[in-house]
């Protein structure tokens, strides 16, 4: 858990050649068996209902600023589904 878009933990574990699963994603998850919500497809859906329902100044309260700078995965794609669904027009 608590996976990171670049995470040493995924390279060892591959390294071993031995089956394993991991709660989250590194950033390119060839090859390798995981599980996840997609935050990125999530958060823009939110932010698309909310828009709907006339909303037109809407905040995204994400991880902390030390989570964010690790490269702790669900804080960027939460970021990134928010971006996609901005208000001009999105």
């Amino acid at each position: 858990m608590e996976i990171r878009l670049e995470d040493d933990r995924v390279t060892r574990l591959t390294k071993t050649g031995l089956p394993f699963v991991t709660i989250r994603r590194i950033a390119e998850p060839h090859d390798m068996s995981w599980i996840d919500i997609d935050y990125s497809g999530l958060i823009a859906r939110c932010v698309r209902h909310l828009a709907d329902l006339g909303h037109r100044h809407v905040a995204l309260v994400n991880r902390s600023a030390e989570l964010v700078a690790a490269g702790y995965g669900p804080s960027h794609r939460a970021l990134a589904g928010f971006r996609r669904r901005r208000w001009n027009g999105g």
